[in-house]
């Protein structure tokens, strides 16, 4: 693997103004909308679904030691900025991931690229999607044919069915994709991790996120996404 994509989940302001990686569980606003705020977390909520940044990031570390002798390039939650974070002039989710990621990792000799803040893809969407064709892009713009992302289990799904379509196209067809689920990387590397991760997939926001990434799935399927 020479680049490694660490998937965005989003970011939240504390009260004290810094921002920090979603947690375990979220609160989101009407529609799953992300919000600013980071609120308390209420697995009764409808609104409380997976969030899964911190994970990803301390998965993606653990990726990155692993993978050292080949690794050429991290990044992290890599587009641009949504619009719940321009509307208040905030910071982007690759910045505070990267930040967050350099207390893991503060040893690696692996670049960090970091998307720039005020940058915008060309279709000017800031989902997952576009977030792996940037990835991708990025790829075939440095020279790489070995990628790696790493997402949580609630978002894996979706994640690989979008980059398999993207891997169709002729641009990126030559590169070589290893997918990575979040949880099972904590597992495997760090064992103290697992009640954490059990009371994750025990939650009701973990059904939640559940059905509505599978409903996800059905509207890609569809050609209704």
């Amino acid at each position: 693997m020479q680049l490694l994509a660490i998937l965005g989940r989003g970011i939240r302001k504390k009260q004290d103004g810094s921002w920090v990686p979603a947690r375990d569980l979220e609160m989101y606003g009407d529609n799953f909308a992300p919000i600013v705020e980071l609120r308390p977390v209420n697995d009764d909520d409808p609104n409380c679904l997976v969030g899964g940044g911190e994970l990803n990031i301390r998965a993606g570390a653990k990726l990155i030691e692993s993978y050292q002798s080949t690794l050429e390039l991290v990044v992290c939650a890599y587009g641009g900025r949504s619009r719940y974070l321009t509307n208040v002039n905030g910071p982007s989710e690759a910045e505070i991931m990267t930040l967050y990621l350099a207390q893991f990792v503060p040893w690696s000799a692996t670049p960090i690229l970091v998307w720039p803040r005020e940058q915008q893809a060309q279709s000017g969407k800031t989902n997952t999607d576009q977030e792996l064709a940037n990835i991708f892009a990025l790829a075939v713009n440095r020279g790489y044919t070995e990628v790696g992302i790493v997402t949580v289990l609630a978002h894996y799904a979706r994640t690989v069915l979008m980059a398999s379509r993207h891997l169709q196209n002729p641009a990126f067809v030559h590169l070589k994709l290893e997918c990575f689920v979040s949880e099972g990387v904590l597992l495997r590397y760090n064992p103290d991790m697992e009640e954490r991760i059990k009371k994750l997939h025990a939650s009701r926001a973990f059904m939640r996120t559940m059905f509505y990434e599978c409903r996800g799935l059905n509207a890609l399927l569809a050609g209704k996404y």
